[in-house]
């Protein structure tokens, strides 16, 4: 079975137990092992900055599509 990791951005609480449906847009990364939490950590803040940005682009994208129909 293929696994996937999902990390949500400014969530707060615990969806353990619970289904969770998805829709994956964009691949980050392959997987990686870390020397250390530290790297880990760095990983995961320009992981979080580079789906943050991928989210923006989508948004703004959706935004001009919705002024131009208005």
């Amino acid at each position: 079975t293929d696994k996937v990791e999902i990390h949500l951005v400014n969530w707060s609480g615990s969806l353990y137990g619970q289904a969770l449906q998805c829709q994956l847009d964009n691949r980050i990364r392959s997987l990686i092992q870390f020397e250390s939490i530290a790297e880990l950590r760095a990983q995961i803040e320009r992981d979080v900055n580079q789906c943050a940005s991928h989210t923006r682009r989508i948004l703004d994208g959706m935004r001009g599509v919705r002024q131009q129909n208005d």
